[in-house]
């Protein structure tokens, strides 16, 4: 049960890291509370992942996987931001297989 506490940490961490800069953008908050709830998945996810990789990459790897379908939404309204999204999902992505690795094993 503390490994599922700790891996909703890293999520809601990654989550208000990505989402925070978006509060004072003019984005819809469902926009906002969509990137939110995606990284606390994200963050559920990647540490209980069994792939025989290093845990930045596995984390680099599901993340990206895990916001296709946000870049897909975003690549319609505005294409300008998906390296962006691209970019922060590799860093936070990164960081949750490493914080996942340290504190879940």
């Amino acid at each position: 049960m503390t490994e599922i506490l700790i891996a909703l940490a890293l999520g809601i961490i990654a989550g208000v890291i990505d989402a925070a800069p978006m509060i004072r953008q003019e984005i819809p908050r469902v926009s906002v509370l969509f990137v939110f709830s995606q990284w606390v998945f994200i963050g559920l996810l990647i540490p209980f992942v069994d792939w025989d990789l290093a845990p930045w990459i596995k984390g680099i790897l599901i993340a990206e996987l895990g916001m296709v379908p946000v870049m897909i939404l975003t690549f319609y309204r505005n294409r300008k931001k998906v390296p962006f999204i691209i970019m922060i999902a590799a860093v936070l992505g990164m960081g949750i297989g490493i914080a996942g690795s340290v504190f879940i094993g």
